[in-house]
């Protein structure tokens, strides 16, 4: 992601965006339902104001973590946890760049 999205994300503050997911990811678990749906709606109301920029690269980054996140959703994941982590991991990657 570029600076370039800083600036061209219309009504969205990306930093606070962020961090709401962030704390989302603190307060979830991949056993509880409700948590990880809110973090699945935060983190698609996220990539919903990326895709306005245009920016493919994190829309494909965001995308890949929100198929996740719905395969943990329907059980289809066989570690659930594993691929919880790889949700953080993406999220402390993506607030590095912020």
């Amino acid at each position: 992601m570029s600076k370039r999205i800083i600036k061209s994300m219309t009504g969205m503050n990306i930093q606070s965006k962020l961090e709401e997911i962030s704390e989302a990811l603190v307060l979830s678990e991949p056993s509880d339902f409700q948590s990880v749906s809110m973090l699945y709606n935060r983190i698609n109301e996220f990539n919903e104001g990326v895709k306005e920029t245009g920016e493919k690269k994190a829309g494909a980054v965001l995308k890949a973590v929100l198929h996740i996140i719905e395969g943990i959703l329907l059980e289809e994941v066989e570690d659930p946890n594993a691929a919880f982590s790889i949700v953080n991991d993406t999220v402390v990657a993506l607030q590095s760049v912020y």
